[in-house]
Order: C-alpha cells, then structure tokens, then sequence
C-alpha cells in the first residue's frame, strides 16, 4: 500500500508480536525492567499488536495492560502452557477477565504451586487445547520447530492427529522455509497449516526480533482468529509484506441529492457495497464514473448513468473524489451537475493539493451493471478493452494526426484535381479549346494577309465617293428648285405707285417688276436644270465606267471572305484579335493547369506517404496488441486464447461500400469479398488510376463485374473516395475458449455465463489502475466465481484497488473484503448503515442478513451439503 494504513478505513495489516515474556517468567534475561519499558519497546518496533505470554503465569498482564492504556498498542492476554508434548501459546480477547484466565491454568494441569516454574508441566497437548477452546481462545503451537516444540514430539501418530486439529489455530515457527512449506503442504502428510512468527522475547531487545502482520479491522481475538482461518490472504511476514505504490480512489463525496450527507472513504485493496433494491449501490458507480468522465460507449447505459446523475444528485450539484495517483500524490477531482436542458457539460478539474491543474495519468477502469455482458457481443468494446492494458498513447495519437493530415490533403487534392480538370476540359474543349482555336487562328491569319484586303477597302473608298456624289447631286437639284420656289415676289416687292405719283410716267417701267422677276425666275428654274443634266450626264458617264471595275473586284472581295467565315474584313479582323486572345488565355490556363498537375503530384506523394505512416502506426498498435494477449496464454492456462486480425473489422468499409454502389447491381457477397481481398487505399487508387484489370487480377471476380465497379466509383465525388480510403478497419479481437481439453469455441458460440466469465478475466487479468464493477457475478457462472474471480482477487487485490457492488457472499467473504459499506435507503435518501470488515461485528450480521439470507437460513443450507473431507 501506499498510506499510512492507520488512517485507512476497514481491514488493514497491523503489525503484531504475539508471544512476549516478562520479568515473571523464570528465564527472562534482566529482571530489573519494568513493564513501561516492554510497551516502550515494542511501540519503538513499530508493534500495535502484542500478546503477553509468560510461561505458565498471567501475573503481569494487568500491569501492562494498564501501562498501554491510551497508548496506541493493543495487548492481548496471554499464557505460555508447558503441556506434555510441547509448548502451546494461549491468547484471549483484550478484555478477557484475568479471574477466568486464572481459572484456565488448573483445567490445563498447571496447578498454583507449579507457576513459574521450570519444571511445571500440564496436561497432554491435545486436552491443553480443547481447553483452551473452551475457554474462548486461541492455542497456537509456540516454537513448534524447536526442542520442546510439537514438532519434535516422538509419536508421529499422535503429532500428526494434533497437526490436523482444526482447534490448533497456528504453528508459531522461526523459519521461513519451516513456514513456507507447512503453510503451503509442501510436508508429506502434513496438510497445509496456517503459520505465525513471535519472538519469544525474553529481553527487550528481542522484542519484535520475529514478528507477524494479521490483517483484522477491528483489532480482537476474532480478528486474529478470522486472519488464521484466512491466512493465506490475512497473514504476513516482513519478506512478504507487500509495500507497492498504486493510484486508488480515497474518497467520495457529493454536495447534495440522494447521498448528500454521505462521504464514502475507500479502502486500497477491495471494497464491496451490499444491500437491497434501490439502496443505491449501483448509484455509487455511476457517480464515480461520471466525475471521471469515463462513461460508457454503450448509448443506454451512457443514458442511465446521466439519468442516476440527474436525478440523484440534480443540477449545481457537485461530485468530489479524493485519487491517490501511481507516484502516491492526493489529487482532487471535481465534476459540476449541469441542467441536462442545457446544451453542455462541465468537465472534470482535477487539481493538485495546491491548487494547480493537472491530468490523471492512470484512470479506473469502469463497468456499469450489465455492461460486460454487453462488451461479448462487441468486437470495439472488446479492443477498448485490451487497451486498458496497453500504452498506445502515441500510436493513436498518431493515427488521430494523419487523419486530420490526410483529411487537409483530401481537401487540397480535391481542390487541384477539380482546378485541373477544369482548366484541362476548357483546353480540351472540342468547340472552343486551344486546338480548335489555335487552327482558326492560323487559318484567318493565313487568309487575311492576301492583297484583296489591303485593295479592296480602298474601292470602297471609291464607291462611298461616287455614292456621296450622287446623292449630292440629286440634293442640290432639290434644293435649287426648292430655292426658287420658295422666293415670294409679292413679299419682296409689296409696294407699289399711285397712280397720282409725280413721276409716276417716268417710273412707270418699274410698276411691272413683280411680272419681270417672275420671268427672271423661270428662266433661271428652266436654265439650270438643262445644265445639271448636262452635268450628270457626264458624272454618269463616269459611274458607269467604274462600276464594272467594282463589280469584279467586289465579287472576288466576297469570295475571299467567304472562305474566312465572316461577312467582312473588320469582322474577320475583329475575331482574329479575339482568337488571339483566347489563345493567349488558353495557353495561360495551360501552364497552370501544369501548375495545378505538379501540385497533384505533390498532394498524391504527400498523401501516400501520410497513408504509409497511418499503416505503420497502425500496425505497431496491433503488434503492441498481439504481444499483449500472447503474454496473457499463461494466465489463462491457454483456456482463454485471444487473438487479434490486422483491420479485420471490415464493418465500416462494407458499409460505405455498399452505399456508394448502391444501383449497381453488385451483389453484398461480392463487395464483402473485395474488402476483404483488397484495402481501401488499392481500392482507390484502381479507380482513380482507371485500372480495372488490376482488381481483376487481384480479386478473381470477373472483369466485367470490376469494370461496373471501377466505372461506378469514377462517377463519385472526390471526396467520397478520399473518405472511402481511409475508412476505420480496427483490429478484430477473436476471443475463443477452451470448454474442454482439445476443443475451443469462439467467443460467440458459448453461453451468456461463459462468455461473461471471459470478459471479466480479461479485465482482471493486469493493471494497477482501479476496476469498478457494477455486480461481477452478473451472468457469470457460479463456479467460476469462485475458481477465476474470488482467486484473482486474493491475488491481486493488495496490488490493485477493487470496488464492486455484489450479492454474491464468495466475493465478499471468500475473498475477504477489506471494506464492505452496506446500504440502506429511504424513498430520496441514501445511507451507509455499517460499514467495515467481515471482522467487524455489526458489518459481520449485516452482511450474513443480505448475502445468505440470515443465520437461520445459512446454517439450514450448511447442514444440507454433503461435503466429504
């Protein structure tokens, strides 16, 4: 342990020296000593047990006693008898009354005027004991191994008959091969026997020379008399006294609901809860389970341990355990209740002593009622659980780093493939990609420098001219007559002369002007039309010999054209330069699309690499696991064989398979075959490389089937594949047991008994974290119980910490729990009603009431069985 066992709670080993002399006893070495120095020694020793043991005289009992009164040191009343046949130490409760231990030396043949003396002798060995049974004690064969010891008594007949007396507790021995091999049967005839060491100290200084650690939570002569009867567990030596660091869980406590006035101090070796329905005891779990966020991946029983939580406790509650960690450091762990109509969860803060955060680095390891039966049906549970034994912190971690890796690659990947095929079918495009454009280009530039280009639009100079000229001509006709017309004589002259005008004889020429521009007009109107039609006339002349120059130089202009596509130079021009230019951009687009083609080089190497560190992580963590479960054969006897398939839980993969070749007509078993024969990585990497033929070859299913399959993946998204390759393959526990010599079925062909029986000596096979079980015996067969459950804990339970609710009375008494809380409740309150070791007495009738239905009812079934010895 890792405590000062006398601050722990229930069952602990203390440290006992259970034959001492005193002064009395005739061959004491210094006389002189008084009884405050034999309690100062021993205390010095480090003793809290000693048992006062003069040779046929009880004299100095009380004044020892009394001296170690208040003291911490417990003194037992004892005698050394001198019986015929060897020496026997007697030992009474602490407060045997002295008058009947008197009383006892003249039953025993040590009569009042052979006290004290060397040559005293009582009865024969084997009455000494009985009377010294009956007189409510317990006889232990003191030095057996030496001259006046049992051991050396001349009648092997009659040594042998009194070895096997049940009512001869104990051989006190001084050796510890002596010990070793009677404790453990090693003597021909001589089955085992428990064994103690005292020192048969007849000075101060040999006091505690040879000693004894009897493991009792209430320190009395039935505590000594349970340790004997349970030696192999209760019994200690200084060689064999374990002395191991280990985390364990010291305290809980909750700030209120069901069990909010209870603190429940835990012992480091095995603690059980017991009591009726609705007690609470599964309660218990639960709440330890939550403040160490170790809930299960089962979703009901995760649901029920919320659910007790809530309930039980409610929201603003809090749970705190006290953790002694692996290096022997207090921590504390404190776990807020939030409203579960909250849409979060507090975690658990775990602190130092002195307030600094902190991380548990060696967690419990937990299981909720019916969990483990759950976990045989469950390949990842079965993993998970394989894993508690194992350091895989770093292959994980690595795993959970190339994941998120070759996801960011994924992304990448399918951001230049898409930029790159998107470029690639814009230059590959049959109507307006680089070759098509590039062979317009050339043949409209070809054509486009021939003479007719340069020529012609200068005839269309001429011909716009020419067209100018006779619109202009056909203008002014208009506007010559529309000139003349226009002129308005009477306006322009308005005036005219009276006749009684003075010189109107003399002007009277000018009385006729309005007549005479009339006629001027007309003459005018009449003489320039003759001259603009000599005019045109002659321009017509002209136009018409061009025109047929036109004409021809038109015909082979538009022929020319023609063969450009287009109806006129500048549009031929125009789309020339456009050409250009969208070969330009194509030719851009061309040198990154390479860009984009050298950046999916690097993507792809990066992720192959990234997928050949996930392999190898992955396959270190299944070696880690198969090195594990070899090393577990010889624990289990090979009975239990557990193997481990490399990413043999294809589970995930079918399934994503399947979905992705849903209407492809491709039957389950013929997907199921692929994932087995080929990973998802080679997989892939046929579809995206289009390479039918090689799955083909390596799968042996038809090529047509392989060419559907290839063609129907190539149709996904990218990112559907890159998800596809790499999908989760855990490695697949195969669990299988060995029902009788030579034949072995798998974990799933055995009963619900035997199947649970293999889970649970999987989780107590190793480790030093705590193993929290909500009923053990749930499902298990009952031998096994006893044979596999009860022995390991036996074994284990002083290098581990156990806590367990049970009904079952093998695993508390049989494997002799060091702390038993028994449970009572109301309708919302929870109590513990005693709490101790079997040792104890209120916790001893509790315990017998629930576990075997009462002392009535376990003596009535004790007499019925027919036990031969």
């Amino acid at each position: 342990m890792n405590q000062d066992i006398t601050k722990i709670k229930g069952a602990q080993y203390r440290k006992a020296d259970l034959h001492i002399h005193t002064p009395v006893s005739k061959c004491y070495k210094d006389k002189n000593i008084g009884v405050e120095a034999i309690i100062s020694e021993a205390m010095t020793k480090g003793l809290k047990i000693i048992a006062i043991t003069d040779h046929n005289d009880i004299s100095n009992i009380a004044t020892i006693q009394a001296a170690a009164k208040e003291k911490d040191i417990f003194v037992f009343p004892g005698i050394e008898i001198t019986a015929a046949g060897g020496h026997i130490v007697a030992i009474f409760d602490l407060d045997y009354p002295l008058n009947k231990l008197n009383d006892l030396l003249p039953k025993v043949g040590i009569e009042a005027d052979k006290r004290g003396k060397e040559d005293a002798i009582g009865y024969d060995f084997e009455r000494v004991v009985d009377e010294i049974i009956n007189a409510g004690g317990i006889a232990i064969a003191a030095h057996a191994n030496s001259s006046n010891g049992l051991l050396q008594h001349p009648q092997g007949s009659y040594k042998l008959k009194i070895f096997r007396k049940p009512d001869l507790s104990a051989l006190e021995l001084t050796d510890r091969e002596d010990i070793e091999k009677f404790s453990q049967g090693k003597i021909h005839r001589y089955p085992p026997k428990p064994c103690i060491q005292g020192s048969d100290a007849h000075s101060l200084s040999e006091i505690g020379q040879r000693l004894t650690y009897f493991k009792m939570d209430v320190v009395s002569i039935e505590g000594i008399r349970q340790a004997l009867l349970d030696y192999e567990v209760k019994v200690r030596f200084e060689w064999d006294i374990i002395q191991i660091t280990y985390p364990y869980i010291k305290k809980l406590s909750v700030s209120q609901g069901f069990f909010g006035e209870a603190s429940f101090e835990f012992h480091p070796n095995l603690n059980c809860f017991i009591g009726g329905k609705n007690v609470g005891k599964s309660t218990i779990i639960e709440f330890l389970r939550y403040c160490f966020n170790d809930i299960s991946s089962f979703e009901d029983i995760k649901q029920d341990t919320l659910g007790k939580i809530t309930k039980l406790i409610g929201p603003g509650g809090i749970i705190s355990v006290t953790y002694i960690d692996e290096s022997g450091e207090e921590l504390i762990i404190k776990r807020n209740i939030v409203d579960p109509d909250m849409d979060y969860e507090e975690s658990p803060v775990i602190k130092t002593p002195s307030g600094e955060d902190t991380v548990i680095s060696s967690k419990p390891m937990f299981f909720s009622q019916g969990e483990i039966f759950r976990i045989t049906s469950s390949p990842i549970a079965q993993i998970e659980l394989i894993d508690r034994y194992i350091q895989l912190e770093e292959e994980n971690s690595q795993e959970e780093r190339l994941m998120n890796a070759l996801q960011a690659n994924a992304g990448k990947l399918i951001e230049a493939e898409n930029r790159f095929k998107k470029l690639t079918d814009e230059i590959n495009n049959p109507e307006i990609g680089k070759l098509v454009t590039k062979t317009q280009y050339v043949r409209l530039e070809k054509a486009l420098v021939k003479p007719i280009f340069t020529e012609f639009p200068r005839w269309e100079s001429e011909d716009r001219f020419i067209k100018s000229i006779i619109v202009g001509i056909d203008n002014l006709k208009r506007e010559i007559q529309e000139s003349l017309e226009q002129i308005d004589i009477d306006n322009l002259f308005p005036q005219t002369l009276d006749i009684a005008s003075p010189n109107y004889t003399l002007l009277g020429p000018l009385i006729k002007i309005r007549e005479l521009m009339e006629e001027e007009i007309k003459y005018l109107s009449r003489e320039s039309g003759n001259r603009l039609k000599i005019k045109i006339k002659e321009i017509q002349t002209t136009i018409t010999k061009w025109h047929p120059l036109f004409a021809e130089k038109k015909k082979k202009y538009e022929k020319t054209i023609e063969a450009t596509g287009e109806k006129h130079a500048r549009d031929a021009q125009a789309r020339l330069r456009s050409l250009r230019k969208r070969l330009d951009e194509l030719e851009g687009k061309e040198k990154e699309a390479i860009s984009w083609n050298i950046k999916i080089e690097e993507c792809r190497k990066e992720r192959l690499d990234f997928l050949k560190l996930l392999k190898e992580a992955r396959k270190r963590r299944f070696e880690k696991r198969l090195t594990k479960v070899k090393e577990w054969e010889s624990a289990f006897n090979s009975q239990i064989k557990v193997e481990i398939i490399y990413s043999g839980d294809k589970k995930e993969y079918i399934e994503r398979l399947k979905v992705l070749l849903t209407g492809s007509y491709i039957y389950d078993r013929d997907i199921e075959k692929i994932t087995k024969i080929v990973d998802p990585d080679n997989l892939i990497a046929a579809v995206i490389n289009n390479q039918p033929e090689v799955l083909a070859t390596s799968t042996e299913l038809a090529t047509d089937l392989v060419k559907r399959l290839v063609e129907r993946l190539r149709g996904k998204q990218l990112h559907e594949l890159y998800e596809l390759e790499i999908v989760n393959l855990p490695d697949f526990p195969q669990i299988k047991f060995e029902i009788e010599p030579g034949k072995v079925k798998p974990l799933n062909e055995l009963s619900g008994g035997t199947k649970s029986t293999i889970i649970v000596s999987i989780a107590m096979i190793e480790g030093k974290a705590p193993l929290i079980i909500d009923q053990p015996e749930e499902s298990l067969d009952t031998q096994f119980i006893y044979d596999q459950i009860v022995k390991k804990l036996r074994q284990e339970k002083e290098k581990r910490q156990f806590i367990f609710t049970t009904y079952n009375p093998n695993i508390v008494v049989s494997a002799d729990a060091e702390l038993n809380f028994i449970l009572s409740a109301s309708a919302d309150k929870g109590e513990i009603r005693s709490s101790g070791g079997i040792d104890r007495l209120d916790t001893n009738k509790l315990i017998l009431l629930h576990l075997e239905g009462g002392e009535d009812a376990f003596k009535l079934r004790t007499q019925k069985y027919i036990i031969k010895g």
